[in-house]
């Protein structure tokens, strides 16, 4: 019979701290595998990941719609101007009325918007970087401090309170 598991290894319970990613993630897929309402659960996340997907791709065609426009103002050209000139591009390219005929200015057309481009790329990206590895390294310190405490609490002894450190003046 040494050929069939060890049935008791497995119902020793293990704290989240001591489980590696890997464990959490067999966890989490042997309870929705029990799960009773893991069909709901599918159809739900595939149902979400059918609305991102889709709002996603009207993001694009938006945004390859809005190009000749935004370029039109860089240009220095007035919002007015700018639009028609949009609009002039998806005629020419063949898009049907429905994808430029609704856009309108609202206000004076003929204002110009001042817009350049990022001055310095570098420093937007290596800002986005740092914003980055700060986030990353206060999770892993918040996990340091977590994993630190539970440890603490496993070797104080159960009748043993934690040292209360009073302020002065408070007392």
């Amino acid at each position: 019979m040494a050929d069939q598991p060890d049935t008791n290894a497995a119902a020793q319970p293990v704290t989240v701290e001591a489980s590696s990613l890997r464990d959490q993630v067999a966890t989490i897929k042997r309870a929705l595998l029990g799960s009773p309402v893991r069909k709901w659960l599918v159809w739900t996340s595939v149902g979400i990941m059918a609305v991102i997907v889709a709002t996603s791709i009207g993001q694009v065609l938006l945004n390859r719609w809005n190009q000749p426009f935004y370029d039109a103002l860089a240009r220095g050209a007035t919002a007015g101007e700018a639009l028609r000139r949009a609009k002039l591009d998806a005629m020419r390219r063949g898009a049907p009325a429905r994808e430029w005929a609704a856009f309108t200015i609202v206000g004076d057309a003929q204002v110009r918007v001042p817009l350049e481009p990022p001055r310095n790329l570098v420093v937007w990206t290596f800002g986005a970087a740092l914003l980055g590895l700060m986030t990353v390294g206060l999770g892993w310190l918040r996990r340091e401090r977590d994993r630190r405490s539970a440890h603490l609490a496993a070797i104080r002894p159960a009748n043993q309170d934690p040292p209360v450190i009073g302020r002065p003046g408070l007392e």
